[in-house]
């Protein structure tokens, strides 16, 4: 599984030079300019295994973006992400002390070399255990992808501790961490070669023994059992017997899944199952002796033994892939809760397809893999079901139908940043629900009041609920932040006097929260008239202001006034962003129509249009352009060649060498190109694609022989891209180049022909594509 890295930096430049480090070197990096952003990041779209953050930013430190973060993973019961700090002085002691004990892996020197930067980052991803040797950072993301594509048993091996405590209070401590090693090196003995080693706990192991059957679970325990009791005897003498048992939990895979974190919480099952059988024990998930975790009845349970055994720590940060029957029950519930809400709610169904049969192995690796960055691209609230080989079933809870065009585009987007185009995605979808559709929905509206003073919670309880509304009295500004992680109320009504957090305060964190809490309305309740309350109030995005003790029709009208008034908002923008999309799709459908209608004229170069494209997206992607920017590059690419539509095509199809009057035919089409180009207002610049992608960096090039930096920056990315694919392409005149000759005319001509900055993206491309598979099929 390819590391995922957030980089947080104010300065945008250092953004630009990190992103193109991790992606030259196989990491998918999330470019981030504040601490307030991240959260909001985090928050909608996951957890990634490494954050880096530059301690000296504007507004929100890097001291205060950790904190944020930390206070943040608390609220939602997640583990501490690993973070690097970027600094231009170095630590003290107790500054390193500090950040550790914070989860701070480490510190970067600014600036650092690409090289030292590559080294740490690297570092820090993959750090072992220093007593074990094991994975320990790393752990999590190499046991997803070992369970995720690999056959085996995943394992949780447990150290006896109070056996173990017993062995230190006697021989000491280097005593203690010996036996953690000898019960490392066991394991690492009698499991299989590729098996995935990982210390997750001070005396917890999670091991991937891959290619072990269940049948091999018995002998691997007395194995290692034994091997513990061998290396222990030694330090025995007549006046301590001391033995170190170990409990070993195992689950069969692909058996019972291939998600890890349902896997682990199976294995975890397990262990609790050897924990009974005394001071050592094995048990193996869905065998005989294995707790039935389903039978309740089977343990003396209180709510906290419940809330484990049902794997409550142990939620994934991604939405959750199902077998049929498990998606089945889950799927008919959420769809009974959306129509009783009126929420919605989208079905997609996503088919994986590939150009040839005799490479069936990597495509059902694809379309494995294709499964796993769904789960990390959705959030934890949607579920999918793999339907087929080649086919997962998906559905997006509570969504709008205008997101659901922007949710695809993120998963195909991140599919292709690493798998470019190996496979073809299809999709079709169904929306399901009502849009926010106006008019008065007072009845459906849920409201959050939050007030320390128990009587004025009961009070506008009381009024808005007999009004219609869905009320839920809370009695802190922290209770508010904490309901706010799981739900979305359609308004809140907010004290502001409070202790601990005021109205004022608890509206900011509320706000730096980001995705959907950062638009939730407000109104603030006070039995503070002054003009300076009412100001700040007003002035931190509250939309009305209701003076304390209530007046119940009053009360009532104001938040009606307010639903109503947000209520059209939503349908307003809602429609706008639906419009917006609508017309985007058209748009670039008869931009790609137009490309294959260019692409017919020419026998020789079906196609030629769309690779151009997409070498160009890749070019710019690599020199640092937003996303928007490379989708502007994409579609000046397909319309490059616009202009040939005005040549006849006995010249663009002659086989012969062309003669001085019809090569000048040939010539007229970059300005032909950017005559039919220019009027088209949404995209000005697509005519600079079309007039200059023959100009050359050192002049000499047509129609008006500019040079430099003289030439737009996307001609001089067409112009590489172009050139490319003309040498990698089938041609009337001769076949398809060598990739060693491609290179080398590219390498030629570096500031004659070429930009040098794009000719260089464009050979580092040539020199990663290894099979020369970037090239006309």
């Amino acid at each position: 599984m390819i590391p995922w890295i957030i980089a947080v930096d104010d300065e945008i430049e250092d953004l630009r030079t990190a992103e193109d480090l991790f992606s030259r070197n196989n990491m998918h990096i999330t470019a981030l300019r504040s601490g307030k952003e991240l959260i909001s990041y985090v928050c909608e779209k996951g957890f990634p295994d490494l954050i880096v953050i530059n301690e000296d930013m504007p507004e929100t430190d890097g001291k205060s973006t950790l904190e944020l973060l930390r206070n943040t993973e608390k609220n939602m019961a997640r583990k501490m992400t690993p973070v690097a700090l970027l600094s231009e002085k170095d630590p003290t002691e107790k500054e390193r002390i500090l950040a550790v004990g914070k989860g701070v892996c480490g510190y970067i020197k600014k600036p650092a070399a690409p090289d030292d930067l590559l080294d740490k980052i690297n570092y820090f991803l993959t750090a072992p255990d220093k007593l074990t040797g094991f994975l320990y950072k790393s752990a999590e993301r190499e046991l997803t992808r070992a369970c995720g594509s690999e056959t085996g048993c995943l394992l949780k091996i447990v150290i006896n501790k109070a056996q173990l405590k017993h062995l230190h209070d006697i021989i000491g401590h280097a005593a203690y961490d010996s036996a953690i090693k000898t019960a490392a090196e066991l394991i690492s003995e009698n499991v299989r070669e590729n098996s995935i080693l990982a210390r997750t706990g001070g005396l917890e192991f999670m091991v991937f023994a891959c290619g072990m059957n269940p049948e091999e679970i018995g002998e691997f325990a007395e194995k290692i059992f034994s091997g513990m009791d061998k290396a222990v005897s030694s330090i025995n003498t007549s006046d301590h017997d001391i033995t170190v048992g170990l409990y070993v939990g195992a689950v069969s895979v692909p058996k019972y899944g291939r998600e890890y974190a349902s896997l682990a919480v199976s294995a975890e099952k397990a262990v609790q199952t050897a924990l009974s059988d005394g001071d050592r024990g094995y048990c193996v998930f869905g065998s005989e002796n294995a707790c039935d975790p389903d039978d309740i009845s089977t343990v003396e349970a209180d709510l906290k033994s419940l809330s484990a055994a049902v794997g409550e720590k142990n939620i994934p940060n991604s939405a959750l892939m199902l077998d049929k029957n498990s998606f089945s029950c889950v799927y008919q519930y959420i769809m009974r809760y959306m129509m009783r809400n009126r929420k919605s709610a989208c079905k997609i169904l996503f088919t994986i397809l590939y150009g040839t049969e005799e490479n069936k192995d990597i495509y059902d690796r694809l379309c494995s893999d294709f499964g796993t960055n769904i789960c990390n691209t959705l959030r934890k609230t949607d579920i999918l079901m793999r339907c087929g080989n080649n086919q997962y079933f998906v559905l997006l809870t509570d969504i709008r139908e205008a997101s659901v065009v922007t949710v695809i585009g993120h998963i195909i987007r991140n599919w292709r940043d690493i798998h470019k185009n190996e496979v073809l995605i299809k999709y079709e979808t169904e929306f399901v629900g009502n849009e926010t559709s106006g008019g008065n929905r007072t009845k459906e509206a849920r409201i959050v009041v939050v007030d320390d003073d128990v009587t004025n919670l009961k009070t506008a309880s009381h009024i808005l609920t007999k009004g219609g509304f869905f009320v839920t009295a809370l009695k802190s500004g922290k209770a508010l932040l904490d309901y706010a992680v799981d739900h979305t109320p359609d308004l809140v009504l907010l004290d502001v006097n409070m202790p601990v957090l005021n109205g004022f305060e608890t509206l900011e964190k509320l706000r730096a929260l980001g995705s959907e809490s950062a638009d939730i309305p407000i109104i603030f309740l006070t039995s503070d008239d002054s003009v300076e309350t009412e100001n700040k109030s007003l002035s931190l995005g509250a939309m009305d202001f209701i003076k304390k003790p209530f007046v119940p029709d009053i009360l009532l009208l104001r938040v009606r006034h307010i639903i109503g008034l947000v209520t059209l908002q939503k349908s307003l923008s809602s429609e706008v962003e639906r419009k917006t999309n609508e017309n985007k799709e058209l748009f670039v459908h008869v931009i790609r129509s137009l490309a294959d209608a260019i692409d017919a004229k020419d026998t020789y170069t079906n196609g030629h249009s769309g690779r151009v494209a997409e070498y160009s997206t890749e070019i710019a992607k690599r020199a640092g352009y937003s996303i928007q920017q490379q989708d502007d590059i994409y579609m000046i690419g397909l319309l490059h060649d616009v202009g040939k539509i005005g040549v006849p095509d006995a010249v663009i199809n002659k086989a012969s060498r062309l003669t001085d009057e019809e090569f000048k035919l040939i010539k007229m089409h970059p300005e032909l190109g950017a005559r039919i180009l220019k009027n088209i207002r949404e995209m000005p610049k697509l005519a600079v694609g079309a007039r200059w992608h023959h100009e050359r960096y050192g002049g000499g090039g047509y129609p008006d022989g500019l040079k430099g930096t003289d030439i737009p920056e996307e001609a001089r990315i067409i112009a590489v891209a172009d050139a490319y694919d003309a040498m990698t392409s089938n041609r009337s005149y001769r076949r398809i180049m060598s990739q060693e000759q491609v290179r080398a005319e590219i390498e030629k001509g570096k500031g004659t022909q070429f930009d040098p900055k794009f000719a260089d993206i464009m050979l580092e491309m040539i020199d990663e594509d290894k099979d020369y598979t970037m090239r006309e099929k």
